[in-house]
């Protein structure tokens, strides 16, 4: 039965996720998946995925069908056809950078708007919060990183824009007006 069912692999689950058709639950080793079959033992386990453990509890969102997420050494995404890495140009830049005593609080986000997902790391300058940022836009295959503080983000929803809060508390609405903050943003065309 599902209950009893032991995983495998691992040492310890990481986190979970209700996904189209599947439950995910990652260790901090691999990606198992599980299928309600409606039979005796309910679910059916399957492992998808080796060596793509989640890095933190936060550090994975979905966009459509797809499940990305940041794991100890690279980013993944899943769609039911087995895991993939995401070939990453700022690789170098987030994980030489990543605080390794304080990466479990690595945060993800997605903008559905944008298509495009964060990841909020706490870099080796940090005291523990996430500073720095990855950025991925999964229609252009296109990264950027830079310098910003959230702990937690809402994505578009009933409340409007998407939400992010900082490790301070403070509360922003992203994708609205034209300011940063209290700081106007300058015009930028590549």
């Amino acid at each position: 039965f599902a209950r009893e069912y032991r995983i495998p692999t691992g040492s310890k689950i990481i986190g979970g996720a209700a996904s189209k058709n599947r439950n995910l639950l990652w260790t901090d080793l691999d990606l198992h998946a599980f299928v309600f079959n409606g039979g005796d033992s309910v679910y059916t386990p399957n492992r998808v995925g080796s060596n793509c453990g989640l890095i933190g509890k936060h550090a994975w969102a979905q966009q459509a069908d797809t499940v990305y997420w940041m794991g100890v050494g690279n980013f993944f995404s899943y769609a039911g056809s087995g895991v993939q890495p995401i070939p990453c140009t700022v690789w170098d830049d987030v994980f030489q950078n990543l605080h390794p005593d304080f990466q479990h609080l690595t945060q993800c986000g997605s903008n559905n708007d944008f298509t495009e997902l964060w990841w909020w790391y706490p870099s080796l300058d940090s005291i523990g919060t996430p500073d720095k940022f990855a950025k991925f836009n999964v229609v252009e295959g296109v990264w950027d990183n830079g310098d910003m503080d959230r702990c937690a983000w809402l994505d578009r929803s009933v409340l409007g824009n998407p939400l992010g809060a900082t490790s301070s508390g403070i509360v922003y609405a992203h994708e609205s007006g034209f300011d940063d903050d209290t700081i106007p943003l300058q015009p930028l065309m590549e």
